[in-house]
């Protein structure tokens, strides 16, 4: 064995390794793209904008549920009953059968991780910045 090979007990490793690498560049290529897109005067960004803007009530109910706030009243201080109603129409919200507690769905941390692969590359910028505050702060 050459002493230079890299030493692993997985042989699938390096694979996903490259997969992972692969990735990246694209999650790179394509905050760039959405970047490229948010910052130029145009309808898009403008409807960009709207769209996100939008959806950043309901997104910050499915931000809390993912970080346990659905188990307390902590809830109630970051939403309101209609953000939650819609949530659950949209079927990103569930109920606990067992506490009677919201829960994240499958379908809503979807939505959720969607979201924030849109705003992430934007939220410094200043007409995202507060947006991706409200959405992540969560302080009530």
């Amino acid at each position: 064995m050459n002493s230079d090979e890299t030493q692993t007990s997985n042989p699938d490793e390096h694979a996903v390794f490259l997969t992972h690498g692969a990735l990246e560049i694209a999650r790179g290529e394509f905050g760039r793209a959405v970047t490229k897109l948010a910052t130029r005067p145009s309808a898009q960004a403008t409807a960009l904008r709207t769209v996100l803007a939008e959806q950043a009530a309901e997104v910050r109910t499915l931000h809390a549920l993912s970080v346990g706030y659905g188990w307390s009243e902590a809830i109630h201080r970051v939403t309101t009953p209609e953000v939650l109603d819609r949530a659950r129409e949209h079927g990103h919200v569930g109920t606990d059968l067992a506490t009677g507690c919201p829960v994240l769905t499958g379908t809503g941390q979807r939505a959720l991780s969607r979201w924030r692969d849109f705003v992430s590359p934007l939220r410094d910028l200043p007409e995202y910045a507060p947006m991706w505050l409200f959405v992540h702060g969560l302080d009530g």
